[in-house]
């Protein structure tokens, strides 16, 4: 364990969270400066153990009395853009939508000083760090340019784009104009024609594992499920981790899912989790032999007009879609940063890398179309 001023930096390495750090990282959350759902316990726990395959390195913040205020969950590897250089990036897999590290929000600063600490004293594993898919102008952003900005010998680079985000609050109808909810209608009514169409909302309380059962079998007959998919039940990690998350996210209150059902039968599923005054839309699947008539799209609007009149609680929801998507772009009309911190200390080489990191992209693509 290194010494940080007050702060104390340790690591472990096992792809099973210990129940213990489980515990704290659940009270962390709390008290996040930026809530983190992915990386909360019950979500980070089975990512680790299912879908990671890479060396794990989860680098804990603790106060001087002990308490947990920082975690920043890594993969390890020995190889950084092509080249024999040792990077940490944050963990990351297909289904995680943000990877915000959870920092507390009575100590930010000297959390992430202390973080930074660590790396340049050559403690950590690697001096190149790849803090991936979070949020660049929100707390912890800002928070990490106010510790570079005061530290030498760190080069950085940052990448951001756009995603599609709905306001119901501000925004209740985002971009459904009137003809295009006409439209939509009329494609509801036709759908209709071919049977008793109907939708349902999860109620808390009922049983979660046939809506399991029945988002895996949608969700694996469309395109996910073709070769190089990202259907869950393609592999048995992504069957265990989706089983266990949406178990999970329902025990605790923060879980969504909608269904649209012609004749009984599922035709489009939405799942969604939630997170303080928000959420995310994590996954959505539909029945291809249908898809003249966008239940996709019909099944979101219903999921909108339902936000709106039901839920007021919640302020925001990320779709987790990206930047070019053009049925959410349509739909939801305001938008969220999110990006990559690409840092390194130390290394003459990495700092070079990272500093000219558009350069090394550029020249990879080149050689790559070669």
């Amino acid at each position: 364990m290194q010494s940080i001023s007050s702060y104390a930096v340790s690591t472990i390495s096992d792809h099973a969270l210990p129940q213990a750090i489980a515990r704290d990282i659940d009270v962390l959350a709390e008290e996040a400066v930026e809530p983190s759902i992915f990386v909360e316990a019950w979500m980070l726990a089975p990512a680790l153990e299912h879908l990671i395959a890479e060396d794990v390195v989860i680098a804990l913040v603790r106060d001087g009395e002990g308490k947990l205020a920082g975690l920043f969950p890594f993969e390890s590897r020995n190889r950084f853009s092509g080249l024999p250089m040792r990077a940490m990036s944050l963990v990351a897999h297909p289904h995680a939508l943000l990877f915000t590290p959870l920092i507390s929000k009575h100590r930010t600063d000297d959390v992430i000083g202390a973080f930074l600490d660590w790396v340049a004293a050559g403690s950590a594993p690697a001096g190149i760090v790849d803090l991936r898919n979070i949020t660049v102008d929100g707390p912890f952003a800002q928070s990490l340019e106010r510790a570079l900005r005061g530290r030498r010998g760190w080069s950085r680079h940052v990448e951001t784009r756009e995603r599609a985000l709905f306001k119901p609050r501000d925004n209740p109808e985002a971009g459904v104009s009137g003809k295009h909810r006409k439209e939509l209608r009329r494609l509801e009514r036709r759908l209709a024609d071919s049977g008793k169409l109907t939708y349902r909302t999860f109620e808390a309380g009922e049983p979660v594992q046939p809506w399991i059962d029945q988002f895996l079998a949608l969700e694996v007959r469309g395109w996910k499920g073709q070769e190089g998919g990202r259907a869950f039940d393609r592999d048995e990690g992504g069957r265990i981790f989706f089983d266990r998350i949406i178990h999970a996210g329902a025990a605790r209150g923060r879980i969504q899912m909608f269904s649209m059902l012609l004749d009984d039968v599922p035709i489009a599923m939405k799942i969604n989790f939630l997170l303080g005054d928000g959420g995310y839309a994590f996954k959505i699947a539909y029945d291809e032999e249908y898809a003249k008539y966008s239940p996709g799209v019909l099944l979101e609007v219903f999921f909108m007009t339902h936000i709106v009149e039901q839920c007021p609680a919640v302020a925001w929801v990320d779709s987790g879609a990206r930047s070019d998507h053009p049925m959410i772009n349509r739909l939801w009309t305001d938008r969220r940063s999110v990006g990559d911190h690409l840092l390194a200390h130390g290394n003459v080489l990495a700092r070079l890398i990272v500093r000219h990191w558009w350069i090394n992209r550029a020249l990879r693509k080149y050689f790559q179309r070669g």
